[in-house]
């Protein structure tokens, strides 16, 4: 199956490299890298299990998850970010930003590991909003948040939160993982997407809050519970050595409930 093209774009956009699970993030651009490979890699487990179980089955057929839309942890405005770290330059960061027609960034380093990137954009409407990126890393912990505000009000947030064992807690505003990564592999993963209210932009409103709900810099005792606490889910993802179950809505509103065998 093939994979949708905003999903691409955004692997255009990421390092090539992978970070073994069993290294230590000591920056925010390497927890980035971690960040982002471990969720190309979920992608990845997904397409190659989903794409060989539906490649001959019809549409119509209530087993085909071809129309079962799974983007973890998708944030282009993230990518712009992964090159922060304690030696990175202003001109650098304002050359990433001005290739995509941002020439107004400005990088304030607000503490140790702390960075806001601040810059001047535009809503659907074309309406003038300020940005800012506020993008943290944990040296103790090897965790990462990031999050955007547009005129000081929260639009998107990512964390990721090293458990010990090579395994990691990530969530967003609709989306929660527990995930095992080892070696540049995904082995194991519990997924979960709730929907928010459809805002006028075509976007849907974040359920979870970083205030409330946030689980950077650490989160002892994070499991599987959490991810699929809510009672309104729209996908419940599991992967495991054996078998990927999916329970969810396609992009239809059809209802499914499938077990591939791997």
């Amino acid at each position: 199956m093939k994979k949708t093209l905003v999903f691409v774009l955004l692997l255009c956009l990421l390092p090539m490299g992978w970070v073994s699970a069993e290294t230590m993030p000591d920056s925010y651009a390497k927890a980035y890298d971690l960040f982002s490979n471990i969720a190309t890699a979920m992608g990845n487990a997904y397409e190659e299990t989903v794409g060989d179980h539906s490649v001959d089955l019809e549409y119509d057929d209530p087993t085909n998850l071809s129309l079962i839309l799974f983007m973890p942890f998708l944030s282009l405005d993230m990518a712009f970010t992964s090159m922060l770290d304690e030696e990175v330059d202003d001109y650098v960061v304002q050359t990433v930003f001005s290739m995509f027609g941002r020439d107004d960034v400005v990088l304030t380093r607000a503490a140790p590991h702390e960075y806001i990137l601040a810059y001047t954009g535009t809503d659907w409407y074309e309406v003038s909003k300020d940005v800012e990126l506020l993008c943290v890393f944990s040296p103790s912990t090897g965790s990462i948040r990031y999050s955007r505000r547009d005129n000081g009000v929260l639009m998107d947030f990512q964390e990721l939160v090293p458990l010990g064992g090579d395994r990691y807690a990530l969530q967003n505003g609709n989306q929660r993982a527990v995930v095992s990564y080892v070696n540049g592999v995904v082995d194991a993963f519990t997924f979960s997407y709730v929907p928010g209210e459809m805002l006028p932009n075509f976007r849907s409103a974040m359920v979870y809050d970083l205030e409330r709900d946030g689980i950077y810099p650490n989160a002892p005792g994070m499991d599987e519970a959490w991810v699929t606490e809510r009672d309104d889910l729209r996908q419940n993802i599991r992967l495991d050595a054996s078998a990927l179950s999916i329970k969810g809505t396609d992009l239809f509103g059809a209802e499914k409930d499938v077990v591939i065998q791997r």
